[in-house]
């Protein structure tokens, strides 16, 4: 597609394949001798700096890439002007999800071509096998947790910022977590008001991310030949499987090692390599049994269930 000058976004349920991918598109076009259009061919995923987002976005707005692979951070929110086919590569977890993902082409009364790659995944291959269904589901409900803390305070503290909050007229729109939240995490006046707690202040908002929910993060540097530019940012959660020393981290297509890993100072200092292999790490659970205090056969089953404690 892309070298028939259709411009086309392929979206990954995943941010590391959506670099594998890349990678893979840019090894194409080497082995076909059409180097010169790997420029036009980005990555759009959550980590990358700010600026290299405003600049990606800026690229597709103007049309100087032809081919994006994205998360599904490029779902809604972001114009990035007019395109002409998608590829979904993996059932994207819900009918809504693969409906908004087609729905990225084919705007302005233009044809489009939607295309749905299916994955080795129960779901994947449901659909695969009962295509009809894509087209005649509807969209399911929206799952909305009222109750989570990661997102809910940060509603609370900008709105406070706005209009000082009344917990017991206003929980009828923050939900009955809100005077606990504000009794604990805000700053009361004289006439029984609740205000942004300081910590939020000057600007509540600077201190509520809209991509993750995660305070932490660890930056990624490009020490290639002397260069010390951080590469993207990577969530504490995340960084433990991905920036360990020895590991090939992805960006943009590329392969950079993994130098040096700092969990004091939450950095990684990686060196672009030219490899064509990949590294995934290896995650152990163990769980001991101490002790057992009660076992209860299950009714209609040969089976016992067994209580106690764990290590």
């Amino acid at each position: 597609l892309i070298l028939r000058g259709v411009r086309v976004i392929a979206f990954c349920r995943i941010r590391k394949k959506c670099e594998e991918l890349l990678g893979a598109v840019k090894q194409e076009l080497t082995f076909l001798e059409r180097s010169s259009a790997m420029a036009r061919v980005m990555a759009y995923r959550g980590g990358y700096s700010p600026q290299d987002r405003r600049r990606i976005e800026k690229e597709m707005f103007e049309g100087k890439l032809v081919g994006i692979v994205a998360t599904s951070a490029l779902e809604l929110g972001v114009d990035i002007g007019s395109l002409d086919a998608v590829i979904t590569v993996g059932f994207p977890y819900t009918i809504s999800n693969l409906r908004q993902q087609s729905g990225r082409a084919g705007r302005r009364n233009k044809d489009s071509l939607s295309v749905l790659v299916g994955d080795c995944f129960p779901t994947d291959q449901y659909y695969m096998e009962n295509p009809d269904e894509i087209f005649t589901k509807p969209n399911c409900e929206l799952q909305v947790d009222l109750t989570n803390m990661l997102v809910l305070e940060g509603h609370i503290q900008c709105a406070a910022y706005e209009m000082p909050i009344r917990p017991d007229e206003d929980k009828a729109y923050f939900g009955k977590l809100l005077p606990d939240i504000a009794e604990d995490r805000m700053r009361k006046d004289q006439l029984g008001f609740y205000h942004t707690d300081e910590r939020f202040l000057p600007h509540p908002y600077r201190y509520v991310a809209i991509r993750d929910t995660e305070d932490s993060h660890f930056a990624i540097i490009d020490i290639t030949n002397g260069r010390n530019i951080v590469l993207e940012e990577l969530e504490a959660s995340r960084a433990f499987y991905s920036i360990y020393e020895g590991a090939i981290f992805l960006h943009q297509g590329n392969s950079y090692l993994v130098k040096e890993f700092s969990q004091e100072r939450m950095i990684a200092k990686v060196e672009f390599v030219r490899v064509d292999w990949t590294t995934q790490s290896r995650d152990y659970t163990d769980i001991d049994p101490i002790e057992t205090e009660a076992i209860r056969p299950i009714p209609d089953s040969l089976s016992r269930a067994f209580f106690g404690i764990i290590k």
